[in-house]
């Protein structure tokens, strides 16, 4: 009897204080909503993932556990490593008695080139061939051609080796799938790497490789030696007979054309052309600039947007004094008329300056005209003058600039000429001590070792992309849901007050007591029987005490409304949702219920018209009820029935044709008036805000509207459209119920409903073990 008294007990105005304290911070109750913060926290990612941390570790599980297999299966692979130098060409050059070493080149671009030269399919085919890897099992069995060798540099004149080249195809793509080239940093050293299943292979392929590149490099100097001679020679020849053509092409045009000189002095002609260019070109832009302005002038019906009308003092001067007349003349007749002395006085003032506002106007638009005509004038005059010049200067110079041309091809070719000489003296001398700079430095590892494949980093990469992409997933879920989901959804997206969350009902966990026997005196949830959809997880209280979660979470939204309002609770409530199916009706018969635990008389309204349902609940009958008297045919008092002590419900009786006119009448109102009077708390459930407009009417009616929300079921718009709507007819909006919400581990509710069992728990077995002591 003390627990139950002090469950039902009232409480006090500074416990109320404090409690509303807590709940303001716990919870976001109260009556100004909860903080939102501006930005997106870690924490509100961290929420969403552990909300469904089944997703990356699902995926991450799989991944891990393929990847493993998968490398598991893979053969080992190993890599032989030979290191060769590549340097710059040594040129030879011979003066008399001494011989000079010029050194070799520091070109970047060399060794790019030999890098290139090293991976082309030529040299794969020479190791190929000196290796005769067509018959060797061990290559082939592992030859899986990984890349192509692309375009093969091939001989026209050699049709056999073309052939040959051919038939070895992919044992060329395999050498150039599986090797590998990496120059030494601040070297000429190169090693190259090739990689097989086979040690020996792979060592003897990487060592061949280096061999064949040296004698190759070899060979392509002699070749490239002797067609750079050949080539020498032929341009020697054909450049003399360039220089004799020129000369006698100058010699003749001089003697015909009686030219003296033809240096390349400032020619005065010339100058003054250039100099009429230049001021043909500014006439030209000062003329379009003009011109442009003209034409704006005369497009534009309304003179004063013209730039040149807008930037003018005496213009600006005017209608600033002209604004100045036009706003005195506006105070004045608030007092005067249009009669009054000054009134005329103000406006002979304006038309006055509205006059000198027109000419100014018109001596601006006669200045541009004047402006583009003579502009247009100039640029002609110009233009005149510069093709005069023009031929003048074309006769006087003609002549000249033919020799000079001449001359610059005379000089042209005796350069290109010297030129070809000299570096045919360079390759003479340099073709007697012409030998390869690159040398096979040393078998860098003669053992080969395991490269690949590395298995323990293709299950860590595996492990780390995996849960990447899982995290990325559970966001993407997250972002493509549009349900309200929890109380941050609600503080972020309402900003309303959370009231309270009701959990989802376990069903199997309450048959399951029913079967064990336990009595009934310490809970009973009865659950509601929807004839559509059948048991949709509602549950509602029917006795005082109550050791469940759901019954500590309907406490919880009790305390929510007795302290929502400063002052004194509300006493009349009306419960909506946004759409049917939300529970609506169980949140507002629980609701009453705990109420009623407190020991105060507690009324239901069943204002549903189209979808009656609390007499059901407490299976009462519904033939008379608030439609009767609406309607006029009956005593209110006579239509109250009592479901349990302290707790009423007045039923819909029939269902009207007319609902909405029925709840707008002035008779509803005179209702919910006189059973406030005569009862503490008058609990109203309605039809949902979306559907119809009842609930809108009614809302203006009651102290305190409350907002049903389903887990996981209501989407985020609808919500904030039912929010609206209210707000809209001035509905005073105490908060939002959370209804069958998922609870997971790491939810504040969580924890809040398990110490909930634990301590109801506890204390059960304290007062067992005092029962027994007695």
């Amino acid at each position: 009897m003390q627990v139950e008294e002090r469950n039902n007990k009232l409480i006090t105005a500074d416990e109320a204080a404090t409690q509303l304290d807590l709940l303001r911070r716990d919870y976001g109750y109260g009556r100004g909503g909860a903080h939102e913060p501006d930005e997106t926290h870690l924490r509100d990612y961290w929420r969403i993932i552990r909300r469904r941390l089944w997703v990356p570790m699902t995926v991450m599980i799989l991944a891990v556990t393929l990847t493993t297999i998968y490398n598991l299966r893979l053969p080992s692979i190993y890599e032989g490593v030979t290191r060769i130098e590549i340097a710059g060409k040594d040129r030879v050059v011979n003066l008399k008695d001494i011989q000079l070493n010029l050194g070799g080149s520091e070109d970047p671009a060399y060794l790019a080139t030999q890098l290139k030269i090293l991976e082309s399919p030529n040299i794969a085919y020479r190791v190929a061939k000196a290796l005769e890897l067509d018959r060797n099992r061990a290559f082939m069995a592992d030859n899986k051609a990984p890349r192509p060798a692309g375009k093969l540099a091939i001989s026209e004149d050699d049709a056999n080796e073309r052939a040959e080249m051919e038939r070895l195809r992919d044992v060329i793509n395999g050498l150039l799938g599986n090797v590998k080239f990496t120059p030494v940093r601040d070297t000429h050293l190169v090693d190259i790497r090739f990689r097989h299943t086979d040690t020996e292979m792979a060592r003897k392929i990487a060592d061949k490789w280096a061999e064949v590149f040296i004698l190759n490099d070899t060979m392509d100097r002699r070749r490239a030696n002797r067609q750079s001679a050949d080539f020498l020679n032929i341009n020697i020849a054909e450049y003399k007979l360039k220089l004799r053509n020129a000369d006698e092409k100058l010699f003749n045009y001089t003697r015909d054309h009686k030219v003296v000189t033809f240096d390349s002095k400032e020619n005065p002609v010339q100058s003054r052309l250039a100099a009429l260019n230049q001021m043909l070109l500014n006439a030209e832009q000062d003329r379009k600039g003009s011109q442009a302005a003209y034409e704006l002038s005369r497009s534009l019906k309304d003179p004063t947007t013209i730039p040149e009308i807008q930037k003018d003092t005496l213009v600006q001067e005017i209608g600033r004094r002209l604004s100045e007349l036009r706003q005195n003349r506006e105070k004045l007749l608030v007092e005067y008329t249009e009669e009054w002395p000054e009134v005329k006085t103000v406006n002979q003032q304006i038309a006055q300056l509205e006059g000198e506002l027109r000419a100014a106007h018109q001596r601006i638009l006669s200045t541009i005209e004047n402006l583009y005509k003579s502009a247009a004038q100039k640029e002609s005059g110009l233009r005149t003058a510069y093709k005069q010049q023009e031929s003048v200067t074309l006769d006087q110079s003609q002549d000249s600039i033919m020799a000079k041309m001449l001359q610059a091809e005379v000089d042209t070719n005796r350069n290109m000429l010297n030129t070809l000489q000299a570096r045919q003296a360079e390759v003479e001398v340099s073709a007697a001590a012409l030998v390869t700079t690159n040398m096979f430095v040393r078998n860098y590892a003669p053992q080969p070792a395991i490269v690949a494949p590395n298995r323990m980093q293709n299950i860590l990469l595996s492990l780390l992309l995996s849960l990447l992409g899982g995290v990325a997933l559970v966001l993407f879920l997250d972002y493509i849901n549009n349900k309200i989901d929890s109380v941050e959804d609600i503080d972020r997206y309402l900003r309303l007050p959370a009231l309270g969350v009701i959990p989802v009902f376990e069903q199997p966990k309450a048959r399951k007591a029913l079967a064990s026997g336990e009595e009934s005196d310490s809970r009973e949830l009865v659950t509601i029987n929807n004839g559509n959809n059948g048991n949709n997880g509602s549950v509602i209280l029917t006795q005082v005490e109550s050791n469940s979660s759901i019954a500590e979470s309907y406490r919880q939204l009790r305390t929510s409304l007795l302290l929502s309002s400063a002052g004194h609770a509300p006493r009349t409530l009306l419960v909506t949702s946004s759409q049917p199916a939300e529970g609506k009706t169980t949140t507002s018969v629980n609701t009453a219920i705990s109420l009623a635990q407190t020991g105060a008389s507690v009324l239901i309204v069943d204002a549903d018209l189209r979808r009656p349902r609390v007499h059901k609940i407490f299976n009462l009958k519904n033939n008379v009820g608030l439609c009767n008297y609406l309607a006029g045919d009956c005593d209110l008092a006579s239509l109250i029935q009592i479901a349990m002590p302290n707790l009423y419900v007045l039923p819909v009786g029939p269902l009207p044709p007319n609902p909405a006119e029925l709840l707008g009448s002035s008779k509803m109102k005179i209702v919910v008036e006189t059973l406030a009077s005569n009862f503490d708390y008058v609990v109203i459930d309605s039809p949902p805000v979306s559907s119809f407009a009842d609930s809108l009417i009614l809302s203006s009616l009651v102290e305190g509207v409350i907002i049903v929300v389903r887990s996981g079921f209501t989407p985020r718009e609808m919500a904030q459209r039912t929010k609206a709507h209210l707000q809209s007819v001035g509905a005073k909006i105490l908060g939002v119920v959370i209804n069958q919400i998922k609870l997971q581990p790491h939810d504040y509710y969580y924890y809040s409903s398990y110490y909930s069992r634990y301590y109801y728990s506890g204390g059960d077995s304290e007062r067992d073990s005092a029962v027994g002591a007695d």
